[in-house]
């Protein structure tokens, strides 16, 4: 069969359906905001000015970062001009984009977990057989995505114009090549992460730490081998793991410093020096509280899991009332809230104290699933916390978003496991549905108070 008709096929099945819809949606919800506010939103004061003299060779303004990212919102100014629309039509493309990657991911781990952890094809049955949604190959992408698309946070950061959403969309492609073995592409589209944004650089921590784990057998047989060559034995040629991580490794390090200086070219009309550029950013972010001072938007990364922390991109029509801000019914302009959702928020410690626990229970087995959403966790937050500690440096709750699809992904394979658990008994399957259609509903209308679309309620900030 070829590749067009496996494609064909791939688009009749249900949950591949409700996957592409679920994107399609967010992406029309997206539209609907986009124009509003006409003026520029919080960071993008500093991004939407850079874009312009991207567009007409001014040079940098914003040496901290790379410029992949700037180059993305202006080819949004391009095409569509100066203006909101502009602004934002590419981190709303890459916003939809990410979930239908992030379905990708979740199809590619259950589907190599029922599979006792073989390589699945496109046509295989584990993946194509599925008359039921309460089977894992349907349930677990379809409900994660689900959260990942309708939670706040994800939704603001495709909404504006700022870096983040390219990272995180690139990290996702990046981390589906990897689960599909692809090494050398991953390292490319992880160095294009890195690229918009340097932090993508706790994705390939996220990596290396589940390449470690999945493989520390193989790890230990490639050192043992390496170390007999050159003791000048001979041995019995295998297949290297260390050999594709260090394509990944490798591809990412051309990527960055070959890219780094030809994409800001156009901008500067100059070639740096990719080192020079490097070091000033590392300095620039170890030093980031001398150099920029307090802020009251930041918050310690420990903050944003043991409570809810906001910042108001955009107070929209808010009016200042006994101390806190609250939105008039007949506002005009949505509130841009960029805070984690709540029903995503009270499961996270829930769901990653259960897959740990599946983790360490199961550690020989290796529960691929688990595995992968607990090293995703702390590669690309749980990291950030020694980090804080150590440097002091400001932190945002927005440095959150490249996590939010690990906890999505936990908390709707800890339901699965939860229905494995309940489906036995008739009382018990009552309840499961129940609880499940109230979370799911209660998602929804979270989702839409705490969304631009719920600007014209009162929302106390």
């Amino acid at each position: 069969m070829s590749r067009f008709h496996l494609m064909l096929k791939w688009f009749t099945y249900k949950e591949n359906i409700t996957g592409c819809a679920i994107a399609l949606i967010i992406f029309v919800l997206h539209l609907l905001t986009i124009s509003k506010p006409a003026a520029m939103m919080f960071d993008e004061k500093y991004y939407v000015p850079e874009a312009n003299s991207f567009l007409h060779g001014g040079g940098l303004t914003i040496l901290e970062h790379p410029p992949l990212g700037k180059w993305l919102i202006t080819a949004g100014i391009a095409v569509f001009g100066n203006n909101a629309t502009g602004w934002r039509i590419s981190p709303i493309i890459f916003g939809t984009a990410s979930i239908f990657i992030f379905y990708l991911i979740c199809v590619q781990l259950t589907g190599k977990e029922v599979s006792g952890n073989e390589k699945i094809t496109p046509d295989s049955p584990e993946l194509t057989q599925r008359k039921s949604w309460f089977t894992m190959t349907t349930f677990v992408p379809v409900f994660a995505t689900f959260l990942f698309a309708f939670e706040n946070l994800s939704f603001i950061q495709a909404s504006i114009a700022m870096l983040d959403v390219f990272s995180v969309t690139f990290m996702l492609l990046g981390f589906l090549l990897y689960l599909r073995g692809n090494y050398l592409s991953c390292g490319v589209v992880m160095g294009l992460a890195m690229l918009c944004k340097a932090t993508a650089l706790l994705a390939i921590t996220a990596i290396l730490l589940h390449w470690v784990i999945m493989y520390h057998h193989e790890i230990a047989i490639d050192i043992r081998h390496m170390t007999n060559r050159l003791r000048g034995q001979n041995g019995i040629s295998h297949h290297s793991v260390l050999w594709d991580m260090g394509k990944l490794l490798i591809s990412v390090a051309v990527v960055w410093f070959a890219l780094l200086p030809l994409l800001e070219y156009p901008a500067t009309h100059q070639l740096a020096n990719p080192i020079s550029r490097t070091m000033y950013m590392v300095h620039f972010h170890l030093n980031y509280n001398t150099i920029l001072g307090s802020n009251p938007n930041a918050t310690a990364p420990w903050q944003w899991i043991l409570h809810p922390t906001n910042i108001v991109y955009w107070p929209g029509s808010l009016v200042w009332i006994s101390n806190h801000f609250i939105m008039p019914i007949n506002a005009a302009n949505p509130l841009y809230y960029a805070s984690v959702s709540w029903n995503i928020w009270v499961l996270i410690i829930l769901s990653i104290l259960y897959t740990t626990y599946e983790v360490i229970k199961h550690r020989k087995l290796h529960p691929i699933i688990a595995t992968f959403a607990l090293s995703w966790f702390v590669g690309v937050y749980i990291l950030l916390i020694p980090f804080e500690i150590v440097t002091k440096r400001l932190m945002y709750t927005y440095y959150f978003y490249p996590a939010i699809p690990a906890f999505c992904l936990a908390i709707a394979w800890s339901a699965w496991k939860l229905w494995l658990n309940m489906k036995k008994e008739k009382k018990r399957r009552v309840i499961f549905l129940s609880l499940l259609a109230v979370y799911a509903i209660s998602t929804i209308v979270i989702f839409f108070f705490m969304s631009p679309f719920g600007g014209r309620f009162l929302i106390p900030c």
